[in-house]
C-alpha cells in the first residue's frame, strides 16, 4: 500500500477537476460539426422567417415561415426539402389563406402526413387559430383542423405534434380553465375529425398550458410554461402526461366481452393479435386512436394477414375508409364483426 502525501493528493484531486487526465473526458469532448447542407426557399425575401419551426421524417424536411406573404401579408408558408440533397420538394400553402394568419408558426410531421399550425386564423372568430394536415408526398392538403368550441382569441395551433395517426393541437390561449389557462386537442389525422380536447387538472388563469405538445406511442406530453404551481412559485411552469389510451373502453354493461378467436377470409387466417372488441385491432381490450393509428399504418398494404387484420368493410384494401369504422368504434365493445366473405 502506497501512502500519497496531502501535495501529491492536491495534485490529482486538481488533474480530475481539470480533465488533465486523459480518461476524464472522450476524444469527442468540445468538438464543433458544420452544416452539410443549408435549406433555403425558393421564393424567401426579408422578414419571412423562415426556419420559425421545422420537423424531419423519413427523409424529408419541413420547414415553417410564419410571415411570408404569399397570400397577404403575414400570411405564412411552409416548404418541404430533401433532407439528403437540400432540394426543394414542395410549398405548403392552405386553400383558404388570408393576411395575418401566420401559417407555419408550428410544424410537425410523421408517416408521410405533414401537420402544420396557423395560430392567427379567423375561423372562428379573431385569431382563434386552425391547424392543416398535407400529403407530405404530393404537398396537397387533406384536411383543415377546427376544434368543435374554438373561440376568438384561442390561437390554436400555437403548437403541433403527430404520431401514430393523432394529431396533437395546442391552444394556449383558450378559456377552458377560466383565461388564457390553455388547452389542447386531439384529431383523428385521416379524417380531420376531433377525438378529445385535454384540460390539466389544476388549471387556472394565464397558464398558457398548449404552449408546447408532443405524442408518442400512444402518450401526450403538453407545456403550460407560465403555471403558477403551488410548489414551486409564480410563472415557475410544469407540464403535463396523458395517456390516450384511456379515451378507449373495453367493457359494456359492466361486463367485459369473452370473444373467441375470429377467422377471416377463405384462407382462414387467424386474427393476431385477437380483438377483444370490435375494432380493437391492437388486442389490448380497447378501442381507441391508437387502433385507428395501426390501420393507417397499413394503408395500401395487400398482405393476406394485413388485410385479414385491418380490411374493416372487406373492400379488398385497407384505406381511409377502414380508419374511419375504426374511428367511430372509439370508447365501445361491441361483438367483434363477422369474417369477410
Amino acid at each position: 500500500m502506497h501512502n500519497r502525501t496531502p501535495r501529491t493528493n492536491r495534485f490529482l484531486l486538481a488533474a480530475l477537476v481539470t480533465g488533465f487526465i486523459a480518461v476524464a473526458a472522450p476524444a469527442w469532448a468540445g468538438q464543433v460539426i458544420n452544416e452539410d447542407i443549408k435549406l433555403l426557399a425558393s421564393d424567401a425575401v426579408v422578414y419571412e422567417n423562415v426556419g420559425v419551426s421545422i420537423a424531419i421524417d423519413n427523409g424529408v424536411v419541413a420547414v415553417g415561415a410564419h410571415i411570408h406573404d404569399h397570400n397577404g401579408t403575414d400570411s405564412g408558408s411552409a416548404y418541404l426539402f430533401d433532407a439528403s440533397t437540400g432540394v426543394q420538394i414542395a410549398e405548403l400553402l392552405p386553400s383558404d389563406a388570408e393576411a395575418d394568419d401566420r401559417f407555419g408558426v408550428s410544424i410537425a410531421m410523421d408517416n408521410g402526413i405533414v401537420a402544420v399550425g396557423a395560430w392567427l386564423d379567423d375561423d372562428n372568430g379573431v385569431d382563434s387559430g386552425s391547424a392543416y394536415l398535407f400529403d407530405a408526398s404530393t404537398g396537397a392538403q387533406i384536411a383543415k383542423l377546427l376544434p368543435l368550441d374554438g373561440t376568438a382569441g384561442d390561437e390554436f395551433g400555437v403548437s403541433i405534434a403527430i404520431d401514430n395517426g393523432v394529431v396533437a393541437v395546442g391552444a394556449w390561449e383558450d378559456d377552458g380553465n377560466n383565461a388564457n389557462s390553455g388547452s389542447a386537442y386531439l384529431f383523428d389525422a385521416s379524417t380531420g375529425v376531433q377525438i378529445a380536447k385535454l384540460l390539466a387538472s389544476d388549471g387556472t388563469s394565464g397558464d398558457r398550458f398548449g404552449s408546447s405538445i408532443a405524442i408518442d406511442n400512444g402518450v401526450v406530453a403538453v407545456g403550460a410554461y407560465h403555471d403558477d404551481d403551488i410548489n414551486n412559485g409564480f410563472e415557475s411552469g410544469s407540464a403535463y402526461v396523458f395517456d390516450i389510451g384511456s379515451i378507449g373502453a373495453c367493457c359494456a354493461g359492466g361486463e367485459c366481452w369473452t370473444v373467441s378467436e375470429r377467422q377471416c377470409r377463405e384462407f382462414g387466417c387467424p386474427r393476431d393479435p385477437e380483438w377483444v372488441c370490435d375494432a380493437d385491432v391492437d388486442g389490448d381490450g380497447q378501442v381507441n386512436p391508437v387502433d385507428s393509428g395501426v390501420v393507417q399504418s397499413n394503408f395500401g398494404n395487400t398482405s393476406d394477414q394485413a388485410l385479414c387484420n385491418y380490411d374493416m368493410d372487406c373492400d379488398g384494401q385497407i384505406n381511409p375508409v377502414d380508419a374511419g369504422i375504426v374511428q367511430s368504434l372509439f370508447g365501445t365493445c361491441e361483438e367483434p364483426r363477422d369474417a369477410c366473405p
